[in-house]
């Protein structure tokens, strides 16, 4: 069981990453586009400024749930090496859980907010205001999963006596 779970994690991770990458990169191609053709065609479109918005909330919204999973988020790590490993285990595991119900909560305040969004973006032929807010809730349901799958694999390495505070230095 735990198996299936470290091969979903490790699949999500690295699709979030590659979708990071096409991200970031139709946002600077969104944005080079819409330049180019307002200084120099003088005919910029009138849905470039919004897609690359849209491409770069995304992304960020993508890469929360990444920095979860990495431990890459702000964490008490001054505590590391003050502390004793088993305090510091306790600290970190409650700081996860904490940040897994953050992600909990953006689940279900974002579904909500984002089916019961109204208005179109007339830019974007008229697109529901729905689809770009659903970032919200898939953010916040990995930004769960990343927390929880920490949390397992801090227990694991805890119980096999391998686990190191986030921001420990070696001695």
């Amino acid at each position: 069981m735990l198996g299936l779970f470290h091969a979903a994690d490790r699949f999500i991770w690295k699709f979030f990453t590659a979708a990071c990458s096409v991200l970031m990169f139709l946002t600077v191609t969104f944005t080079a586009y819409t330049i180019v053709m307002r200084y120099v065609f003088h005919n910029p479109p009138a849905w470039g400024d919004t897609m690359s918005v849209f491409a770069n909330i995304w992304l960020v919204f993508l890469a929360l749930p990444l920095t979860v999973r990495e431990k890459e988020h702000i964490a008490l790590s001054l505590l590391a090496n003050m502390v004793s490993l088993r305090t510091s285990f306790i600290i970190q595991s409650i700081w996860t859980l904490l940040i897994s119900g953050v992600g909990f909560f953006l689940l279900i305040v974002g579904w909500e907010n984002a089916i019961t969004s109204v208005g179109r973006y007339w830019e974007l032929f008229y697109m529901p205001k729905t689809y770009p807010l659903m970032i919200l809730p898939i953010s916040g349901f990995f930004c769960a999963w990343g927390g929880i799958a920490s949390m397992i694999e801090d227990w694991e390495r805890y119980k096999a006596g391998t686990f190191q505070p986030v921001g420990a230095t070696l001695a």
